[in-house]
């Protein structure tokens, strides 16, 4: 977290002093990997009248590895997991929701209020018997050494603009109200533009927090204006309830009686560090592909409702070739894992990962998949209403409404 200097991972009730933890993976490992006196820890509280260490950040996000990064979120363990989700957590992620949307805005805000401190060296006691091979996957390749309790906030706002003329107006008022979250929220500050602009979009809001009990300062349905102001006044909601929030690690190599054994036993600790813009690329990949293979489910579901896209090698939408394809994709994802599985034993063999792993990226087979009527349309001239459309169906067919509205519409301009 920034300003803390510190290892974290986020809490959850199974964690315990001493116990061992895979970070690449954040999963707990075999417990009283080291051991320690709890009665020696005490809890650090801020001075009177010093603040706590607060982060915020407020922006449009185009990744879902982007929120993962923020949220201090294991990539690999999403991989694994096959979602975004925190042990303890409400926050569920849509990633074809997601994918799909014009713009993304991530709002979080993280409070630190109490730190139970680092275990001391004195406390410390190895009785690993191991060898490299295992030590690993047994004890990971830290322990967790203390806790910080305060709070964080998580609120995702996906938004699908209905008029793509207005997506630029959509996003200059985003960020015009975003420019006015700080730590103080001005009471003059007024959401009623930005509502009226979000009117004319479809918009799905996901929240999530840990701490400060009810936090709706305003009791009303989420928006985005009211998250923002909510971010804006959690940190004082966390001074009056604060909760166990994150766990602090503590490299083994950090321990001189552990560098001592390590050297005489021979063992080497996974290094992590210079595999996370890579992980954050896979995760990526293996997301889009989840959308990719929704999209086709949605396909087999409706066949009716679409059409085969007009590149030359396009998925058909017969039953037997889309269940071809969406094993292929599914196979695709399988070979991510896998990587994901080599990297968390060998996270050294990255250079040559990085030149042998040959997936083809998601974004390939986009073109290629099946295309819904009305996204069809709105490809085409982004304004025929939906009851044109099925008047329009009738009549002439799907391509030539296509072809009649594009030119309508574009035909305006000339």
């Amino acid at each position: 977290m920034p300003g803390t200097g510190l290892l974290l991972a986020p809490y959850n009730e199974s964690m315990r002093l001493g116990q061992g933890f895979n970070s690449f993976l954040q999963v707990p490992c075999v417990g009283n990997a080291v051991t320690c006196d709890e009665s020696m820890l005490v809890a650090e509280r801020p001075p009177r009248g010093v603040s706590q260490v607060v982060s915020y950040s407020s922006r449009l996000v185009e990744k879902i590895s982007d929120i993962v990064q923020i949220m201090n979120i294991s990539a690999g363990s999403s991989i694994k997991n096959g979602s975004i989700e925190v042990s303890g957590n409400s926050l569920w992620i849509d990633e074809a929701k997601f994918l799909s949307s014009d713009m993304n805005v991530l709002v979080s805000v993280k409070v630190l209020i109490v730190l139970v401190p680092d275990m001391p060296p004195s406390s410390v006691a190895h009785y690993f018997r191991v060898d490299d091979e295992k030590f690993s996957d047994i004890y990971g390749d830290c322990y967790i050494s203390g806790f910080v309790e305060g709070g964080e906030l998580h609120g995702i706002v996906s938004i699908k603009v209905l008029d793509a003329s207005n997506k630029k107006d959509v996003e200059r008022a985003i960020k015009r109200r975003m420019n006015g979250m700080g730590p103080i929220l001005n009471e003059g500050s007024d959401g009623s533009q930005l509502s009226s602009t979000l009117s004319e979009t479809e918009t799905t809001i996901s929240v999530s927090w840990s701490g400060g009990k009810l936090i709706n300062l305003e009791d009303k349905e989420w928006s985005l204006d009211t998250l923002l102001r909510t971010a804006a006044g959690f940190p004082t909601k966390i001074v009056c309830c604060p909760r166990r929030t994150w766990a602090i690690l503590t490299k083994y190599e950090s321990n001189r009686s552990f560098v001592r054994w390590a050297d005489k036993n021979k063992i080497s600790i996974p290094q992590y560090q210079d595999i996370q813009a890579y992980t954050s690329h896979l995760l990526d990949m293996y997301m889009a592909y989840k959308a990719n293979i929704a999209r086709l489910g949605a396909v087999l579901r409706n066949p009716q409702d679409y059409v085969v896209s007009s590149v030359h090698d396009a998925i058909s939408t017969d039953v037997a070739g889309l269940e071809h394809q969406r094993e292929t994709m599914k196979a695709q994802m399988g070979l991510i894992v896998k990587e994901i599985d080599i990297l968390c034993i060998n996270p050294e063999k990255i250079g040559r990962a990085e030149g042998k792993f040959q997936i083809p990226s998601p974004e390939v087979w986009i073109s290629r998949l099946p295309v819904c009527h009305r996204s069809l349309l709105e490809i085409a001239y982004g304004i025929l209403t939906w009851s044109r459309y099925s008047k329009l169906h009738k009549q002439t067919g799907v391509a030539k409404i296509a072809s009649v509205e594009s030119h309508k519409y574009w035909g305006n301009f000339q």
